[in-house]
């Protein structure tokens, strides 16, 4: 987890039994990873970061109608106050367009996403907050595809604006961390606050 070391079957010190690595497993795994970076990056620049969180409806009025449940997997709050709602997805970024001539993101994540954040968004304006509210799909990928699809995109819809990004795990885990933290549009220095405080106190039992 620490190391970013993607589970495999087979030999080696990172080996899994096959029965054990599933996708459910692996994306459960991907989404904790993802949660302790943003834990241990953010929380010392003033964010607030949070796991699960469910979400209700924008009902106009009370139903008995069986609507499904809203679950994100990270919740975040900028220090300027801007709310991030962040999916975490093990897997493909793009999909083949109607006519298979290129690839676009996956409809399904965008709606899901949008809903997520325009849910959240009506929950805040309901008790007076007016605050922003982003979106973040975040993927596990294991190599850079050859397409000239971009691994990062962002867009604006309705005032929100959202961001699609693919973390290629067959990198340096710094690279996956660099890439976790661009897809908030954060760039931190190469020694974290977290980091610096605790080398200036003297705490050398410390390891990044």
């Amino acid at each position: 987890m620490l190391n970013l070391f993607i589970p495999h079957s087979g030999l080696g010190p990172h080996a899994f039994a096959r029965a054990a690595v599933t996708e459910t497993y692996l994306r459960a795994l991907f989404e904790r990873a993802l949660l302790g970076i943003y834990r241990y990056h953010l929380t010392p620049l003033g964010w607030t970061v949070r796991g699960a969180r469910y979400l209700h409806w924008p009902l106009n009025i009370p139903t008995s109608a069986q609507l499904p449940l809203m679950l994100t997997d990270i919740m975040l709050t900028a220090p300027d106050g801007t709310e991030v709602v962040v999916d975490a997805k093990f897997a493909s970024m793009a999909t083949s367009n109607r006519t298979n001539s290129g690839y676009t993101l996956k409809s399904g994540h965008l709606y899901q996403i949008q809903s997520y954040v325009l849910a959240h968004a009506a929950a805040l304006a309901e008790g007076g907050d007016m605050r922003p509210v982003a979106g973040a799909m975040v993927y596990a990928a294991l190599g850079t595809p050859k397409s000239t699809f971009k691994q990062h995109q962002q867009f604006r819809i309705h005032g929100h604006d959202f961001t699609f990004a693919a973390l290629d795990l067959t990198g340096r885990a710094s690279t996956v961390r660099e890439g976790a933290l661009a897809a908030l549009g954060v760039d931190i220095p190469a020694t974290p606050p977290s980091a610096q405080a605790a080398l200036a106190s003297g705490f050398s039992g410390f390891t990044s």
